[in-house]
């Protein structure tokens, strides 16, 4: 999981490690922590074309089984993802697609809303980013689907 509130510059050597790690069938998750800043930035600009070129993010389908749910232990999030009231307000009830890019043999999972937030529960005023539940969910269906394979 890569997340962070400020620009990121990493170094030729953590980008190809983080490419290495995915290629060779690791899950990365990256997600804007507070969802307006210029984390979310930098890593559109930097670090994911430096690290997977022309490789292209697609949305995170309904069908995909990260958000199926049918595996054991996973829940089922066709119905959402759920904004927080502010980021809807802000942005509009459509904002917010999760991504994934298929590299080699693992997958970078993209959020430029708030996921992390979401893990401690709270439901802070001012985060651009997805409902607590959600969040909770998702994490816990992203440990899963890597623990089974990482299937698409």
């Amino acid at each position: 999981h890569l997340t962070g509130t400020f620009k990121y510059t990493p170094t030729q050597a953590q980008i190809a490690a983080l490419r290495q790690y995915v290629e060779a069938g690791g899950t990365l998750l990256i997600d804007d922590c507070g969802g307006e800043n210029a984390f979310n930035q930098s890593m559109l600009s930097d670090l994911l074309p430096q690290a997977f070129g022309q490789s292209r993010f697609t949305a995170l389908a309904s069908d995909h089984p990260l958000r199926q749910g049918k595996l054991a232990g996973m829940e089922d999030l066709t119905s959402r993802p759920a904004l927080r009231p502010y980021t809807i307000s802000r942005m509009g009830p459509t904002a917010g697609i999760i991504q994934i890019l298929k590299a080699g043999k693992g997958h970078v999972i993209y959020s430029s809303f708030d996921l992390v937030s979401g893990l401690l529960g709270s439901k802070t005023w001012g985060i651009l980013g997805y409902d607590p539940d959600f969040c909770q969910a998702f994490f816990n269906n992203v440990i899963l689907w890597t623990a089974y394979g990482a299937q698409d």
